[in-house]
Parts: structure tokens; C-alpha cells; sequence
């Protein structure tokens, strides 16, 4: 969860003002303005230093490679909906993987450049979506019924009495949207 707290959460430049292209068209502007965490996160095993999100990201942007793939912005839409919505999907472990198709090169990108697959973010989201899993370890999700999954898929879809999501709701969503139709 992104906290309210200057401690552990940074604005970010989702097009970084260095950018030769596009930067200082948007270094002011809203839209390229996010709140995201501050990228620093400890290792739950190792107690090692992690990096991820901005702190990973720093002036990057585009491919080096093919400055034509780009990072996924997180409010960009098209005519199904979401992107992030499309271009990701995730494993029972935690682990987030970029879909087949249109989005597919700029999914991978953006996992890599956002350092999104590291141990700690993995550990994270495999706690919070355990709670549709017999066993996580072998993939074996419960066998809910149909008003079980409306309920979830309400609790994870709606903002709480605080006006804030549950940690992680998106990947509760996907496994619910992905799995129990």
C-alpha cells in the first residue's frame, strides 16, 4: 500500500523530466505525476536491501534497446479498459508475468526497468492472494462458490471506510476474474 507518509513515498516522473523526447513537456504536468513507494524494501529472508519502483527506474524510460517500448503507465486506457489490466498476469508464488500480445514488450519492460518480480514484492503478493489458495506451493485454488467470489470480488473492488484499496486487490482480482468465472 502506498502510504500517506513524505518517509516512504516519493512523487514520481512517470516520464522523466530527462527525457529528451518528452520530459520537460512533462515535467509539470499532472498527469505525469505519481505516488508511488519509495522503492526501498528489505528482503523478508536475507534482510537484504531491495530495489524496486522508482529507486529502480531512476531517469529511465524507454528501451535502450528500442526506444519505441516503453513503460506501462498505470492510468492508460484503451478500448478494453485498463492496460495494466491487459498486459500482466501473475502466479500462484507471487511472481508477475507479461502477457502474450499487443502490450507484451512494453509488460516485459516495465517488470524489468520497475525491478517488479524481486523476492520481497513476490512475497507480498503470494500472501495476499493465498486466501484463494488451498495450496499456494502446488497452485490447488479453493473451490468457492459463486457468492463467495461476488463477495471478494467486492471487498477487493471497492475502497474501505479509510477511501483506500487492500494491498495488492488487483492481483486478488485477476485470480477471481481469471479463475473463478
Amino acid at each position: 500500500r502506498i502510504e500517506d507518509s513524505y518517509k516512504s513515498t516519493v512523487i514520481e516522473h512517470f516520464i522523466p523530466q530527462s527525457d529528451e523526447e518528452e520530459g520537460e513537456d512533462n515535467a509539470l504536468n499532472y498527469e505525469n505525476l505519481f505516488a508511488c513507494c519509495d522503492g526501498n524494501k528489505i528482503d523478508d529472508k536475507s534482510e537484504e536491501a531491495i530495489y524496486c519502483c522508482d529507486e529502480h527506474k531512476k531517469d529511465q524510460f524507454r528501451s535502450k534497446e528500442n526506444p519505441a517500448i516503453v513503460l506501462i503507465k498505470p492510468t492508460e486506457r484503451d478500448e478494453y479498459g485498463f492496460i495494466c489490466e491487459q498486459a500482466f498476469a501473475y502466479t500462484a508464488i507471487g511472481g508477475v508475468l507479461a502477457k502474450k500480445g499487443i502490450y507484451e514488450k512494453n509488460a516485459q519492460h516495465s517488470i524489468t526497468l520497475l525491478n517488479l518480480d524481486n523476492s520481497e514484492l513476490k512475497r507480498q503478493r503470494a500472501e495476499t492472494c493465498s486466501i484463494l489458495f488451498e495450496d499456494v506451493e502446488a497452485g490447488i485454488l479453493l473451490n468457492l462458490s459463486d457468492a463467495e467470489v461476488e463477495r471478494l470480488k467486492q471487498g477487493y473492488g471497492q475502497k474501505d471506510s479509510l477511501g483506500k484499496f487492500e494491498p495488492f486487490c488487483p492481483i486478488v482480482l485477476y485470480f477471481l476474474q481469471s479463475y473463478f468465472q
